[in-house]
């Protein structure tokens, strides 16, 4: 895998996708401790598979990057909040931030070296989003929510938002402020703070699938999306 770097001064963020329904044996093996019994406090079948290769993934992609075998990566999930093993993901060093997220047949992994990063996607499913709207949306933000898709483009927007601060949604989604979905993507706002350094990128697994990353810098950044199916088949 090409290692992260600057191209003509401009950092890169990757993001990695797969699917979750390749899950096997040796990825299970690829988990430390806390890991495996995260991994089995999941009643179904299809949450431990969505876990295991998210968290497969993360390990894959970050010994590549810093020069060591998938289990010998020190990932520290440690909750601000609670001390849990649920936190946002640090990879031991420092140099290297990640973000972790899965929903319905797929599981991503941002990374990069450019500042704390934050990666959501979402499976575009039914659901009443003018109910919902109240709890997602800021107030000039409602009138932009013209359908479902709509709705899941900035909802994922203001979820890789969160995830970059390492609040998630400790903090009221409806106070973080984003550009319409059919805009560019840009972080407006945060709680008590406006025009927050941050870049931000839409991304798309397949369609049926909302999806967005952002990173905390005011640098600019190549946001970059890869497939990592036949790295973890090859495991």
């Amino acid at each position: 895998m090409e290692s992260l770097h600057r191209r003509g001064g401009v950092a890169v963020c990757d993001v990695h996708w797969a699917r979750v329904d390749r899950a096997h044996a040796a990825l299970a093996g690829l988990l430390d401790d806390d890991e495996r019994a995260r991994r089995e406090r999941f009643s179904r079948d299809a949450d431990r598979s969505r876990f295991t290769v998210a968290a497969a993934l993360l390990r894959v992609v970050a010994g590549e990057l810093i020069g060591c075998d998938p289990r010998a990566v020190a990932i520290d999930r440690t909750c601000v909040r609670c001390g849990a093993q649920h936190g946002r993901p640090r990879i031991a060093g420092g140099a290297l931030e990640a973000s972790v997220s899965h929903s319905g047949d797929y599981a991503a992994v941002a990374v990069t070296r450019a500042g704390p990063v934050g990666v959501d996607v979402e499976r575009i499913r039914p659901l009443d989003h003018g109910a919902l709207a109240d709890d997602v949306c800021a107030p000039q933000e409602r009138d932009a929510v013209t359908g479902l898709s709509a709705f899941h483009v900035l909802w994922t927007r203001k979820e890789s938002a969160l995830k970059a601060t390492g609040a998630g949604l400790t903090l009221p989604l409806e106070e973080v402020v984003v550009t319409a979905p059919t805009e560019p993507p840009r972080l407006l706002a945060l709680p008590g703070e406006q025009a927050p350094a941050a870049r931000m990128a839409d991304l798309s697994p397949a369609a049926g699938y909302a999806a967005a990353a952002t990173v905390l810098t005011a640098a600019p950044v190549a946001f970059r999306q890869q497939r990592a199916d036949a790295r973890l088949a090859d495991l």
